[in-house]
């Protein structure tokens, strides 16, 4: 699961035309996923990464975390 520091999805959000979030803050919606989700695979805050090392930290993590058994 990719999670995003909620400060910078705030930010995107604000410059975005389109809402995507409804009744949800995003600061709400983080909570819940980030305190009631289940930690099953990979969990990844690619906020401060370019796609590029996004793809490196996966690579490099996959062994270990983002095999489900």
């Amino acid at each position: 699961m990719f999670c995003t520091n909620s400060s910078v999805v705030t930010l995107r959000e604000s410059a975005r035309i389109k809402k995507g979030y409804g009744v949800w803050t995003v600061e709400g919606l983080d909570s819940l996923l980030r305190n009631e989700t289940p930690r099953v695979g990979m969990w990844l805050d690619s906020s401060e990464l370019t796609p590029e090392e996004t793809v490196n930290e996966i690579i490099t993590r996959l062994q270990d975390e983002a095999l489900l058994s």
